[in-house]
């Protein structure tokens, strides 16, 4: 199973600079003065986070699922449990280090001292960080939308629906407070 892990990473590790690259395009056109991102760059990040993930997804199953690749995958001494768990493992660490890896370096600018006129607070952080887990469920429905053999507008773009569904119950959210949204909602009653 390491050996499937570290074939996945070395394939898709070169798809890790490019959501860095976009997310560095829109803080250096749109450089903010206060730790609050503006709407747009929430808009841009969010974005990145959830294209980045379903083409992750979508490109690690698709250009193996087709032909002797898949075959040559399949017929080795490992369940398909264990080839589907270690691209997920594989995928999932790419994404998240390369969408953490801008995260950490703007949350440091922005907690630099001068660097702003306004103060830095790390709960600031939360809503960007909400889209980059968010960015997960694309992923697995990038994964799903490749591996299903149906057509494009029937129940292959089901898991795409489900993860716009996540999309808008997390922009639904209010805040990110302390309270929790089981006794946020019973305090209505």
């Amino acid at each position: 199973m390491k050996s499937l892990i570290w074939k996945e990473w070395r394939e898709n590790l070169k798809w890790v600079p490019l959501p860095g690259l976009v997310i560095l395009l829109v803080f250096l056109i749109e450089k903010p003065d206060e730790p609050m991102l503006s709407t747009t760059d929430a808009y841009y990040f969010c974005l990145t986070a959830v294209v980045f993930g379903a083409a992750l997804g979508f490109l690690q199953i698709f250009l193996e699922g087709h032909g002797d690749k898949r075959a040559v995958l399949l017929h080795r001494p490992l369940s398909p449990t264990r080839v589907f768990l270690s691209k997920v493992l594989a995928g999932a660490a790419l994404y998240l280090l390369a969408q953490g890896i801008p995260f950490l370096l703007l949350e440091k600018w922005y907690a630099t001292p001068g660097n702003m006129a306004a103060p830095y607070h790390w709960r600031t952080s939360f809503p960007w960080l909400a889209d980059i887990l968010s960015g997960l469920v694309y992923y697995f429905a990038g994964m799903l939308t490749a591996q299903r053999e149906a057509r494009w507008y029937g129940s292959r773009g089901l898991a795409v629906a489900a993860a716009f569904f996540c999309s808008y119950l997390c922009g639904r959210c209010p805040s990110f407070g302390r309270r929790s949204w089981r006794s946020a909602s019973s305090a209505h009653w």
